[in-house]
């Protein structure tokens, strides 16, 4: 039986957004973080290059296994040293290094990664054939949740509705961001979420990989399919959000079906290529899109 949560009051899908707005340009390859109130950082805003489609077969995991991403989509290249980040301006770097702490997670930071994922899913599905039925995300271990960082923005933007938001996992006090992103971009295009049919069955954490080949082979060995698929999604009237929704999928509610997996961050692939192997070998998913905010350079 669906799980749902009725809001008492509309929460606007516009203070959701915090402040922020993304948009992209596919004609000349720009993308723009624009900020109206509060003082954010020069490497979170502006604009920069749009990385656009990057060829799957060229991920370094290409050199292990076979590819099972059909295509993957990318906001900005990712510079992993602050200090390197003159080397390719982009302002996806910046947001990432202020959303992901060592222990918490910022959610201000989370929404332009979200906004700008989302017009640039909408974007290619308006100039090509692709079709999404379901958003996921990159399963994280319940060690591996973040504490939600709290600032003024939330107060300032949402009000009470952080009450009702933090009754799902949007804004629960510990947070697996892959599942964040997801449920964000679930809110900006109306695609909605599923979880559960890739869980982590490990506390590592895959960046303290020394080489791109043990990224995949921790790849291999930490992620696993799920038992229990649950689909998830908030419950849109027009421009507003008027609750949330829970419910479980059969595998063959998955069969044919074309997945997008939502992630901050690209590096060798490995991770989205093993949640991508497992949708189409065991639950026979159709495609696997894979939309990231940067990938590394």
């Amino acid at each position: 039986m669906p799980s749902v949560i009725n809001f008492p009051y509309q929460v606007p899908i516009d203070s959701i957004k915090l402040g922020w707005d993304v948009s992209i340009n596919l004609k000349d390859k720009r993308i723009y973080f624009i900020h109206s109130h509060f003082v954010v950082p020069e490497t979170t805003r502006g604009s920069g290059k749009l990385l656009g489609r990057f060829n799957s077969s060229d991920l370094p995991v290409s050199r292990w296994s076979p590819v099972y991403i059909d295509d993957i989509y990318v906001l900005q290249w990712y510079i992993p040293a602050r200090a390197a980040s003159s080397m390719i301006p982009s302002k996806v770097s910046g947001i990432i290094w202020h959303m992901k702490g060592e222990d918490f997670f910022d959610f201000l930071y989370a929404v332009p990664l979200a906004l700008g994922i989302s017009e640039l899913m909408k974007a290619i599905q308006n100039i090509s054939e692709i079709e999404i039925d379901y958003l996921t995300f990159i399963p994280c271990h319940l060690n591996n949740y973040r504490s939600l960082y709290q600032r003024p923005a939330l107060n300032y933007y949402l009000g009470s509705a952080i009450q009702l938001l933090s009754q799902t996992p949007l804004l629960e006090d510990k947070i697996c961001n892959g599942e964040c992103l997801a449920l964000l971009v679930n809110i900006f295009t109306g695609i909605p979420v599923i979880k559960g049919a890739v869980i982590k069955d490990s506390g590592m954490q895959i960046r303290d990989a020394l080489t791109y080949s043990q990224r995949y082979q921790f790849a291999g060995q930490w992620y696993i399919s799920g038992d229990t698929v649950e689909k998830e999604e908030f419950i849109r009237d027009s421009n507003y959000i008027i609750g949330f929704e829970c419910s479980t999928l059969s595998n063959k509610d998955l069969k044919g079906r074309k997945v997008a997996i939502v992630d901050d961050l690209v590096t060798s692939g490995s991770t989205a290529n093993r949640c991508a192997e497992i949708l189409k070998t065991h639950f026979e998913v159709s495609k696997v899109y894979v939309f990231a905010g940067g990938k590394t350079i």
